[in-house]
Protein backbone atom coordinates (compact mmCIF):
# COMPACT_ATOMS: atom_id res chain seq x y z
CA UNK A 1 0.00 0.00 0.00
CA UNK A 2 1.53 3.37 -0.82
CA UNK A 3 2.85 5.85 1.76
CA UNK A 4 3.65 9.75 1.78
CA UNK A 5 0.60 10.00 3.55
CA UNK A 6 1.67 11.67 7.36
CA UNK A 7 4.40 13.33 7.09
CA UNK A 8 2.88 16.06 6.45
CA UNK A 9 0.85 16.32 9.88
CA UNK A 10 4.36 15.51 11.36
CA UNK A 11 6.01 18.28 9.72
CA UNK A 12 3.51 20.66 11.01
CA UNK A 13 3.79 19.89 14.74
CA UNK A 14 7.20 20.26 15.90
CA UNK A 15 7.35 19.19 19.40
CA UNK A 16 8.79 20.97 22.34
CA UNK A 17 12.72 20.27 23.43
CA UNK A 18 11.74 18.96 27.17
CA UNK A 19 14.10 20.36 30.10
CA UNK A 20 17.04 18.64 30.78
CA UNK A 21 15.75 17.41 34.30
CA UNK A 22 15.18 13.43 34.00
CA UNK A 23 12.41 12.97 30.75
CA UNK A 24 11.43 9.39 30.19
CA UNK A 25 13.12 7.09 28.42
CA UNK A 26 11.73 4.51 26.82
CA UNK A 27 13.23 0.44 26.42
CA UNK A 28 15.02 -0.04 23.50
CA UNK A 29 17.31 2.33 21.40
CA UNK A 30 17.25 3.30 18.19
CA UNK A 31 17.93 0.77 15.47
CA UNK A 32 16.34 0.92 12.07
CA UNK A 33 18.65 2.71 10.02
CA UNK A 34 16.97 3.72 6.85
CA UNK A 35 18.98 3.20 3.76
CA UNK A 36 17.81 2.87 0.05
CA UNK A 37 18.77 -0.40 -0.52
CA UNK A 38 15.92 -2.33 -1.90
CA UNK A 39 14.59 0.69 -4.33
CA UNK A 40 11.18 1.59 -3.27
CA UNK A 41 8.03 1.16 -5.61
CA UNK A 42 6.50 3.96 -6.52
CA UNK A 43 3.67 4.94 -4.51
CA UNK A 44 0.58 6.53 -5.31
CA UNK A 45 -0.31 7.24 -1.55
CA UNK A 46 3.05 8.68 -0.95
CA UNK A 47 2.71 11.19 -4.05
CA UNK A 48 -0.95 12.48 -2.92
CA UNK A 49 0.82 12.89 1.09
CA UNK A 50 3.38 14.96 -0.84
CA UNK A 51 0.87 17.27 -2.76
CA UNK A 52 -1.17 17.68 1.11
CA UNK A 53 1.95 18.48 2.85
CA UNK A 54 2.63 21.30 0.23
CA UNK A 55 -0.69 22.53 -0.11
CA UNK A 56 -1.00 23.19 4.08
CA UNK A 57 2.72 24.64 4.17
CA UNK A 58 1.15 27.28 1.43
CA UNK A 59 -1.69 28.10 3.46
CA UNK A 60 -4.51 26.14 1.55
CA UNK A 61 -5.56 23.35 4.34
CA UNK A 62 -9.27 24.32 3.52
CA UNK A 63 -8.50 23.80 0.03
CA UNK A 64 -7.15 20.10 0.04
CA UNK A 65 -10.07 19.56 2.90
CA UNK A 66 -12.63 20.11 0.67
CA UNK A 67 -11.25 17.98 -2.32
CA UNK A 68 -10.14 15.06 0.11
CA UNK A 69 -13.60 14.75 1.84
CA UNK A 70 -15.22 14.78 -1.81
CA UNK A 71 -12.96 11.61 -2.01
CA UNK A 72 -13.77 9.96 0.99
CA UNK A 73 -17.51 10.89 0.33
CA UNK A 74 -17.34 8.73 -3.05
CA UNK A 75 -15.33 5.74 -1.54
CA UNK A 76 -16.17 6.05 2.22
CA UNK A 77 -15.20 2.13 2.91
CA UNK A 78 -11.45 3.16 1.33
CA UNK A 79 -8.35 3.14 4.03
CA UNK A 80 -6.10 5.35 1.64
CA UNK A 81 -9.32 7.97 1.53
CA UNK A 82 -9.97 8.29 5.35
CA UNK A 83 -5.95 8.35 5.94
CA UNK A 84 -5.83 11.22 3.81
CA UNK A 85 -8.58 13.51 4.25
CA UNK A 86 -7.52 12.65 8.31
CA UNK A 87 -4.32 14.29 7.08
CA UNK A 88 -6.05 17.24 5.99
CA UNK A 89 -8.19 18.28 9.26
CA UNK A 90 -6.58 19.72 12.19
CA UNK A 91 -9.03 18.59 14.81
CA UNK A 92 -6.97 15.81 16.14
CA UNK A 93 -9.86 13.45 17.72
CA UNK A 94 -11.30 13.42 14.20
CA UNK A 95 -8.05 12.27 12.75
CA UNK A 96 -7.67 9.30 15.32
CA UNK A 97 -11.35 8.40 14.68
CA UNK A 98 -10.24 8.14 10.52
CA UNK A 99 -6.87 6.78 11.30
CA UNK A 100 -8.51 3.99 13.36
CA UNK A 101 -10.68 3.39 10.65
CA UNK A 102 -8.03 3.20 8.11
CA UNK A 103 -6.15 0.54 10.29
CA UNK A 104 -9.32 -1.79 10.95
CA UNK A 105 -9.53 -2.00 7.05
CA UNK A 106 -6.00 -2.53 6.61
CA UNK A 107 -3.86 -3.47 9.61
CA UNK A 108 -0.31 -2.91 7.92
CA UNK A 109 -0.80 0.45 5.96
CA UNK A 110 2.01 1.90 6.78
CA UNK A 111 0.90 5.64 6.73
CA UNK A 112 -1.60 4.65 9.39
CA UNK A 113 0.68 3.68 11.50
CA UNK A 114 2.91 6.50 10.93
CA UNK A 115 0.03 9.47 11.11
CA UNK A 116 -1.23 7.68 14.59
CA UNK A 117 1.89 7.86 16.17
CA UNK A 118 2.24 11.65 15.32
CA UNK A 119 -1.23 12.34 16.53
CA UNK A 120 -0.27 10.66 19.56
CA UNK A 121 3.31 12.14 19.76
CA UNK A 122 1.20 15.40 19.88
CA UNK A 123 -0.84 14.23 22.78
CA UNK A 124 2.26 14.18 24.49
CA UNK A 125 1.63 9.88 24.64
CA UNK A 126 5.42 9.40 24.21
CA UNK A 127 5.31 5.83 24.67
CA UNK A 128 2.45 4.50 22.57
CA UNK A 129 3.63 7.48 19.54
CA UNK A 130 7.33 5.31 19.69
CA UNK A 131 5.29 2.21 19.70
CA UNK A 132 3.00 3.02 16.70
CA UNK A 133 6.43 4.42 14.79
CA UNK A 134 8.03 0.98 15.33
CA UNK A 135 5.17 -1.01 13.84
CA UNK A 136 5.55 1.59 10.78
CA UNK A 137 9.44 0.83 10.47
CA UNK A 138 8.21 -3.01 11.11
CA UNK A 139 6.49 -2.68 7.52
CA UNK A 140 8.52 -0.41 5.91
CA UNK A 141 12.14 1.05 7.31
CA UNK A 142 12.86 2.97 4.07
CA UNK A 143 10.55 5.78 4.25
CA UNK A 144 12.25 8.92 6.12
CA UNK A 145 8.78 9.22 7.66
CA UNK A 146 8.46 7.59 10.66
CA UNK A 147 11.98 8.03 11.31
CA UNK A 148 11.19 11.99 11.67
CA UNK A 149 8.55 10.96 13.61
CA UNK A 150 10.60 8.60 16.37
CA UNK A 151 13.11 11.81 16.33
CA UNK A 152 10.51 13.73 17.41
CA UNK A 153 9.14 11.51 19.74
CA UNK A 154 12.48 11.63 21.30
CA UNK A 155 12.70 15.49 20.93
CA UNK A 156 9.62 15.62 22.63
CA UNK A 157 11.36 13.05 25.60
CA UNK A 158 14.84 14.86 25.86
CA UNK A 159 16.72 12.54 23.83
CA UNK A 160 18.41 14.85 22.17
CA UNK A 161 21.54 13.17 20.48
CA UNK A 162 19.10 10.29 19.87
CA UNK A 163 17.29 12.77 17.72
CA UNK A 164 20.43 13.90 16.29
CA UNK A 165 21.41 10.44 15.38
CA UNK A 166 18.34 10.18 13.22
CA UNK A 167 18.40 13.18 11.41
CA UNK A 168 22.54 12.77 10.63
CA UNK A 169 21.51 9.13 9.50
CA UNK A 170 18.85 10.14 7.16
CA UNK A 171 20.39 13.39 5.64
CA UNK A 172 22.98 10.78 4.12
CA UNK A 173 20.39 8.32 3.07
CA UNK A 174 17.38 11.06 1.82
CA UNK A 175 19.59 13.95 0.90
CA UNK A 176 16.91 15.17 -1.13
CA UNK A 177 14.69 15.46 1.64
CA UNK A 178 13.61 18.94 2.81
CA UNK A 179 11.30 18.12 5.40
CA UNK A 180 14.95 16.35 7.84
CA UNK A 181 16.98 19.46 7.43
CA UNK A 182 13.69 22.11 8.43
CA UNK A 183 13.25 19.91 11.25
CA UNK A 184 16.84 20.00 12.21
CA UNK A 185 16.89 23.85 12.13
CA UNK A 186 13.86 23.67 14.21
CA UNK A 187 15.90 21.59 17.01
CA UNK A 188 19.19 23.55 16.80
CA UNK A 189 16.95 27.07 17.31
CA UNK A 190 14.91 25.66 20.09
CA UNK A 191 18.66 24.52 21.63
CA UNK A 192 19.85 28.23 21.20
CA UNK A 193 22.03 27.20 18.01
CA UNK A 194 21.17 30.18 15.49
CA UNK A 195 24.20 29.13 13.40
CA UNK A 196 23.44 25.57 12.75
CA UNK A 197 19.87 26.56 12.20
CA UNK A 198 20.49 29.01 9.50
CA UNK A 199 22.41 26.45 7.78
CA UNK A 200 20.23 23.69 8.11
CA UNK A 201 17.50 26.22 6.95
CA UNK A 202 19.35 26.98 3.74
CA UNK A 203 20.07 23.59 2.81
CA UNK A 204 16.27 23.14 2.94
CA UNK A 205 15.57 25.82 0.54
CA UNK A 206 18.01 25.11 -1.71
CA UNK A 207 16.30 21.65 -1.72
CA UNK A 208 12.77 23.04 -1.79
CA UNK A 209 12.94 26.96 -2.19
CA UNK A 210 9.33 27.56 -1.60
CA UNK A 211 9.32 25.98 2.26
CA UNK A 212 7.33 28.24 3.81
CA UNK A 213 8.32 27.18 7.11
CA UNK A 214 12.18 27.56 6.55
CA UNK A 215 11.65 30.88 4.68
CA UNK A 216 10.06 32.47 7.75
CA UNK A 217 12.64 31.31 10.60
CA UNK A 218 15.69 32.45 7.65
CA UNK A 219 13.84 35.81 7.81
CA UNK A 220 13.29 35.86 11.78
CA UNK A 221 16.90 34.69 12.49
CA UNK A 222 18.48 37.58 9.91
CA UNK A 223 16.59 39.72 11.60
CA UNK A 224 17.60 38.62 15.08
CA UNK A 225 21.40 38.90 13.61
CA UNK A 226 20.35 42.22 12.57
CA UNK A 227 20.60 41.81 8.57
CA UNK A 228 17.78 43.72 7.94
CA UNK A 229 18.13 43.13 3.91
CA UNK A 230 18.15 39.81 4.48
CA UNK A 231 15.42 39.07 6.66
CA UNK A 232 13.49 41.35 4.17
CA UNK A 233 14.28 39.25 1.07
CA UNK A 234 13.38 35.97 3.32
CA UNK A 235 10.11 37.61 4.54
CA UNK A 236 9.09 38.55 0.76
CA UNK A 237 9.20 35.08 -0.31
CA UNK A 238 7.24 33.35 2.71
CA UNK A 239 4.55 35.81 1.69
CA UNK A 240 4.96 35.28 -1.80
CA UNK A 241 4.35 31.07 -1.00
CA UNK A 242 2.07 31.72 1.82
CA UNK A 243 -0.40 35.14 1.61
CA UNK A 244 -1.71 33.85 4.74
CA UNK A 245 1.13 34.00 6.72
CA UNK A 246 0.50 36.31 9.41
CA UNK A 247 3.92 36.65 10.40
CA UNK A 248 5.72 37.31 7.14
CA UNK A 249 3.31 40.17 6.75
CA UNK A 250 4.44 41.39 10.48
CA UNK A 251 8.07 41.01 9.56
CA UNK A 252 7.72 42.77 6.00
CA UNK A 253 5.91 45.57 7.46
CA UNK A 254 8.13 46.66 10.18
CA UNK A 255 11.19 46.55 8.60
CA UNK A 256 9.68 48.45 5.83
CA UNK A 257 8.92 51.08 8.60
CA UNK A 258 12.06 51.11 10.26
CA UNK A 259 13.28 52.30 6.58
CA UNK A 260 10.44 54.59 6.43
CA UNK A 261 8.88 53.38 3.35
CA UNK A 262 5.12 54.18 5.01
CA UNK A 263 3.14 52.79 1.82
CA UNK A 264 4.79 49.49 2.30
CA UNK A 265 4.75 49.15 5.20
CA UNK A 266 1.03 50.23 6.04
CA UNK A 267 0.28 47.36 2.71
CA UNK A 268 1.74 44.86 4.55
CA UNK A 269 0.18 45.23 7.73
CA UNK A 270 -3.10 45.43 5.51
CA UNK A 271 -2.38 42.15 4.28
CA UNK A 272 -1.48 40.68 8.18
CA UNK A 273 -4.96 42.22 8.68
CA UNK A 274 -6.64 39.94 6.27
CA UNK A 275 -4.11 37.06 6.75
CA UNK A 276 -5.35 36.22 10.59
CA UNK A 277 -7.68 38.66 11.75
CA UNK A 278 -9.02 36.63 15.00
CA UNK A 279 -5.30 36.23 15.95
CA UNK A 280 -4.80 39.80 16.09
CA UNK A 281 -7.51 40.55 18.03
CA UNK A 282 -6.76 37.84 20.58
CA UNK A 283 -2.89 39.60 20.93
CA UNK A 284 -3.46 42.97 22.61
CA UNK A 285 0.10 44.04 21.95
CA UNK A 286 -0.37 43.40 18.34
CA UNK A 287 -3.65 44.97 17.54
CA UNK A 288 -2.64 47.76 19.50
CA UNK A 289 0.59 47.81 16.99
CA UNK A 290 -1.23 47.45 14.20
CA UNK A 291 -3.89 50.41 14.94
CA UNK A 292 -1.42 52.65 15.88
CA UNK A 293 0.10 52.28 12.84
CA UNK A 294 -2.74 52.34 10.69
CA UNK A 295 -4.40 55.17 12.30
CA UNK A 296 -1.97 58.12 11.94
CA UNK A 297 -1.47 57.13 8.27
CA UNK A 298 -5.38 56.97 7.46
CA UNK A 299 -5.78 59.94 9.48
CA UNK A 300 -3.00 62.24 7.49
CA UNK A 301 -4.93 61.29 4.47
CA UNK A 302 -7.88 62.69 5.77
CA UNK A 303 -9.32 58.96 5.54
CA UNK A 304 -11.53 59.33 8.58
CA UNK A 305 -13.87 56.41 8.54
CA UNK A 306 -10.31 53.46 8.29
CA UNK A 307 -8.60 56.05 10.93
CA UNK A 308 -11.89 55.62 13.53
CA UNK A 309 -11.42 51.70 12.89
CA UNK A 310 -7.77 51.58 13.43
CA UNK A 311 -7.74 53.54 16.27
CA UNK A 312 -10.67 51.99 18.02
CA UNK A 313 -9.11 48.66 17.65
CA UNK A 314 -5.97 50.05 19.23
CA UNK A 315 -8.18 51.44 21.59
CA UNK A 316 -9.63 48.19 22.60
CA UNK A 317 -6.80 46.33 22.82
CA UNK A 318 -4.88 48.66 25.41
CA UNK A 319 -7.48 50.98 26.85
CA UNK A 320 -4.97 52.36 29.46
CA UNK A 321 -3.05 53.75 26.00
CA UNK A 322 -3.87 57.59 26.36
CA UNK A 323 -2.27 57.96 22.61
CA UNK A 324 -5.01 55.44 21.09
CA UNK A 325 -8.07 57.46 22.40
CA UNK A 326 -6.31 61.06 21.31
CA UNK A 327 -6.56 59.59 17.86
CA UNK A 328 -9.60 57.90 18.51
CA UNK A 329 -10.93 61.63 19.44
CA UNK A 330 -9.37 63.02 16.22
CA UNK A 331 -10.64 60.85 13.68
CA UNK A 332 -14.01 61.06 15.03
CA UNK A 333 -14.16 64.66 14.81
CA UNK A 334 -13.42 63.90 11.22
CA UNK A 335 -16.48 61.57 10.90
CA UNK A 336 -18.69 64.39 12.64
CA UNK A 337 -18.69 61.98 15.27
CA UNK A 338 -18.91 64.61 17.97
CA UNK A 339 -20.31 62.78 20.65
CA UNK A 340 -18.03 59.74 20.07
CA UNK A 341 -14.90 62.50 19.99
CA UNK A 342 -15.57 63.61 22.99
CA UNK A 343 -16.09 60.69 24.78
CA UNK A 344 -12.58 59.71 23.33
CA UNK A 345 -10.80 62.85 24.42
CA UNK A 346 -12.23 62.43 28.06
CA UNK A 347 -10.98 58.86 28.07
CA UNK A 348 -7.71 60.47 26.84
CA UNK A 349 -7.16 63.04 29.70
CA UNK A 350 -8.39 60.54 32.51
CA UNK A 351 -5.20 58.70 31.24
CA UNK A 352 -3.03 61.52 30.82
CA UNK A 353 -4.79 64.67 32.59
CA UNK A 354 -1.41 66.88 31.80
CA UNK A 355 -1.90 66.30 28.14
CA UNK A 356 -2.56 70.21 26.71
CA UNK A 357 -3.32 68.97 23.01
CA UNK A 358 -5.94 66.62 24.26
CA UNK A 359 -7.50 69.65 26.63
CA UNK A 360 -7.72 72.26 23.89
CA UNK A 361 -9.67 69.71 21.86
CA UNK A 362 -11.90 68.18 24.02
CA UNK A 363 -12.72 72.19 25.33
CA UNK A 364 -13.21 72.80 21.66
CA UNK A 365 -15.31 70.06 21.48
CA UNK A 366 -17.53 71.34 24.67
CA UNK A 367 -17.32 74.75 22.78
CA UNK A 368 -18.97 73.81 19.76
CA UNK A 369 -21.49 71.07 20.96
CA UNK A 370 -23.01 74.30 23.17
CA UNK A 371 -22.65 76.51 20.08
CA UNK A 372 -24.88 74.14 18.41
CA UNK A 373 -27.19 73.59 20.97
CA UNK A 374 -29.83 76.10 20.10
CA UNK A 375 -32.19 73.19 18.64
CA UNK A 376 -33.24 72.75 22.17
CA UNK A 377 -33.89 75.66 23.35
CA UNK A 378 -37.34 77.76 23.95
CA UNK A 379 -39.32 74.71 24.98
CA UNK A 380 -40.40 73.29 27.89
CA UNK A 381 -38.08 70.66 29.99
CA UNK A 382 -40.78 67.92 28.85
CA UNK A 383 -39.65 69.00 25.83
CA UNK A 384 -36.29 68.64 25.96
CA UNK A 385 -36.07 65.42 27.69
CA UNK A 386 -38.57 63.94 25.05
CA UNK A 387 -36.42 65.90 22.30
CA UNK A 388 -33.07 64.52 23.84
CA UNK A 389 -34.57 60.96 24.39
CA UNK A 390 -35.66 61.04 20.61
CA UNK A 391 -32.29 61.37 19.19
CA UNK A 392 -30.63 59.08 21.78
CA UNK A 393 -33.19 56.54 19.96
CA UNK A 394 -32.01 57.23 16.75
CA UNK A 395 -28.30 55.89 17.49
CA UNK A 396 -29.68 52.92 19.92
CA UNK A 397 -31.67 51.46 16.63
CA UNK A 398 -28.35 52.20 14.38
CA UNK A 399 -26.69 50.28 17.01
CA UNK A 400 -29.30 48.16 16.93
CA UNK A 401 -28.47 47.03 13.16
CA UNK A 402 -25.33 45.61 14.47
CA UNK A 403 -26.48 43.96 17.62
CA UNK A 404 -29.29 43.11 17.56
CA UNK A 405 -30.00 41.62 21.25
CA UNK A 406 -28.89 45.62 22.80
CA UNK A 407 -31.23 46.61 25.23
CA UNK A 408 -31.50 48.14 28.42
CA UNK A 409 -31.22 51.57 30.52
CA UNK A 410 -28.60 54.33 30.30
CA UNK A 411 -28.61 56.87 33.25
CA UNK A 412 -26.94 59.96 32.50
CA UNK A 413 -26.41 62.57 35.67
CA UNK A 414 -26.65 66.40 34.10
CA UNK A 415 -25.48 69.64 35.66
CA UNK A 416 -27.47 72.57 34.27
CA UNK A 417 -26.23 76.25 35.01
CA UNK A 418 -29.09 79.20 35.66
CA UNK A 419 -29.39 79.71 31.76
CA UNK A 420 -30.59 76.19 31.20
CA UNK A 421 -27.36 75.08 29.49
CA UNK A 422 -26.01 71.78 30.61
CA UNK A 423 -22.04 72.19 31.74
CA UNK A 424 -21.88 68.35 32.36
CA UNK A 425 -22.72 64.93 31.96
CA UNK A 426 -21.46 61.78 33.28
CA UNK A 427 -23.01 58.45 32.49
CA UNK A 428 -24.06 57.16 36.20
CA UNK A 429 -25.42 53.79 35.02
CA UNK A 430 -25.32 51.88 31.95
CA UNK A 431 -27.09 48.21 31.57
CA UNK A 432 -27.04 48.68 27.19
CA UNK A 433 -23.00 48.09 27.52
CA UNK A 434 -22.39 50.31 24.30
CA UNK A 435 -20.05 52.92 24.35
CA UNK A 436 -21.84 54.00 21.25
CA UNK A 437 -24.89 54.64 22.29
CA UNK A 438 -23.74 55.96 25.45
CA UNK A 439 -21.06 58.70 24.35
CA UNK A 440 -24.70 59.71 22.20
CA UNK A 441 -26.80 60.13 25.58
CA UNK A 442 -24.46 61.94 26.93
CA UNK A 443 -23.32 64.57 23.54
CA UNK A 444 -27.21 64.97 23.03
CA UNK A 445 -27.49 66.00 26.86
CA UNK A 446 -24.51 68.38 26.65
CA UNK A 447 -25.77 70.09 23.53
CA UNK A 448 -29.37 70.50 25.66
CA UNK A 449 -30.41 73.95 26.91
CA UNK A 450 -33.11 73.54 29.30
CA UNK A 451 -35.82 76.46 30.71
CA UNK A 452 -33.63 78.85 32.60
CA UNK A 453 -34.46 78.80 36.77
CA UNK A 454 -31.46 78.13 38.60
CA UNK A 455 -28.64 75.65 38.61
CA UNK A 456 -29.14 72.14 39.26
CA UNK A 457 -28.08 68.87 39.53
CA UNK A 458 -30.53 65.93 37.72
CA UNK A 459 -30.19 62.14 36.33
CA UNK A 460 -32.20 61.18 32.79
CA UNK A 461 -33.12 57.82 32.06
CA UNK A 462 -32.97 56.56 28.63
CA UNK A 463 -34.90 53.00 28.44
CA UNK A 464 -33.88 51.54 25.59
CA UNK A 465 -35.12 48.41 23.76
CA UNK A 466 -36.01 47.48 20.44
CA UNK A 467 -39.57 48.30 19.00
CA UNK A 468 -39.39 47.59 15.40
CA UNK A 469 -36.92 46.42 12.84
CA UNK A 470 -33.96 48.15 13.08
CA UNK A 471 -33.28 49.97 9.88
CA UNK A 472 -29.93 49.67 8.01
CA UNK A 473 -28.11 52.85 8.99
CA UNK A 474 -27.63 55.37 6.19
CA UNK A 475 -24.66 55.49 4.95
Amino acid sequence: MPRAAIALLLAAAVLPVAGACGPPVFEGAYHPRPSHSGAALYDPLGDSVSFIRMMIDHGRRKEVERRYWAKLARAPEDASARLLYALTLEDGPESRRLIDAALELEPDLYWAHVLKGELLARAKAFPEALASFERALSINGNVADAHLGMARVYRGTGRIDDARDIYRELAISHPENATIFVEEGDLARGLGEKGAAMEAYRRTVAIDPERYTALLALAELSLDAGDRDRALEYAERAAEVNPSSLSAHLIRARLFAELKLGPQSISAYEKALRADPKAIAADAALAYEIGMARGPWYTARDDWGTAVDAYLAAATARPDEPAAWKGLGRARVGTEDLSGALDAYARALALAPGDKDAARAHDDLLARIGAGAGHHGGKTDTEVVASVRASVQKCFEKALYYFPSLAGTIAVKIAVDPAGKVTAATIAADTVANPEVAACARFQLLGAVFPAGGAAERTIDFKLGKASPAPAPKK
